[in-house]
């Protein structure tokens, strides 16, 4: 069975890993209140329909544009 959610708020992470690459079947990611600056990690998730990452430290969001 495969993964299709992910929540993980307020847990002061500050990048994620190549291994969340591997979860291409999550439709729901809730990241909100960390400290992330950048989400590659993030990009290939096409069935991706939720995404929380407010309260980040983001930098760059054009890749929400694609």
């Amino acid at each position: 069975d495969a993964y299709t959610a992910l929540k993980i708020r307020n847990a002061g992470i500050k990048e994620l890993t190549e291994v969340l690459k591997q979860y291409v079947h999550l439709r729901k990611v809730d990241l909100a209140f960390n400290l992330l600056t950048d989400i590659p990690a993030l990009f290939n998730l096409t069935y991706l329909t939720h995404l929380d990452l407010s309260r980040n430290l983001l930098n760059n969001i054009s890749f929400l544009a694609k």
